[in-house]
């Protein structure tokens, strides 16, 4: 295993980011859950630091028009070889629906109510939440969804979407929906230390 340190936006990026990297990866310290704009302060910081070990960052693209033109602005010289930066486009929900089918079973609904191109919508956090409002499992509604109208989720929403990246959602299955994370499990596949 590799020893890496993590950089994410929140809770929910670095359980899919403990997934990715499992079978590289031995994530030690973990920075960030504060948004993206804790990242993008201290990008410069973290490429540094890879010059000594490696480093994975995992940020949402949001409204941003393009991964490479983000990348550029934090990073107009490039990322340090050591240094993994990736962009889930939108957001890293769209890359938990492209496993429609294990998202729908976890659900307990058909498997054509969940979005076939994910990235492409254009707040995929939202339709994640809204897409759990046809299911009719209680339990997993009352953690899920928001109790009020200001929210963006349940009290529950990073522990219950956590479960279910680690127990059923299939990356594997889900890259061929989500090119954003074709391209992020390539780059954990085919990491070199320098």
């Amino acid at each position: 295993m590799i020893p890496a340190n993590a950089v994410v936006e929140d809770l929910l990026s670095e359980i899919v980011l403990r997934r990715l990297a499992e079978h590289r990866f031995a994530i030690g310290a973990v920075y960030g859950r504060e948004g993206v704009g804790y990242i993008a302060k201290r990008i410069g910081a973290f490429n540094h630091a890879a010059r000594s070990g490696p480093w994975i960052v995992l940020a949402d693209l949001d409204s941003n028009p393009c991964a490479p033109g983000l990348i550029g602005r934090w990073l107009p010289n490039g990322p340090h070889p050591n240094l993994i930066l990736r962009i889930a486009v939108r957001e890293v929900e769209a890359w938990l629906l492209a496993d429609a089918a294990a998202f729908a079973q976890t659900l307990g609904i058909p498997a054509h109510l969940v979005p076939v191109q994910p990235e492409n919508l254009p707040d995929p956090k939202r339709t994640l939440v809204d897409t759990c409002r046809r299911s009719r499992r209680s339990e997993l509604k009352r953690d899920v969804l928001p109790r009020h109208p200001s929210d963006a989720q349940g009290p529950g929403y990073n522990s219950r979407i956590g479960q279910f990246v680690q127990s059923a959602w299939r990356p594997e299955a889900a890259r061929a929906a989500a090119p954003s994370l074709d391209r992020a499990m390539r780059a954990i596949e085919s990491f070199e230390w320098r």
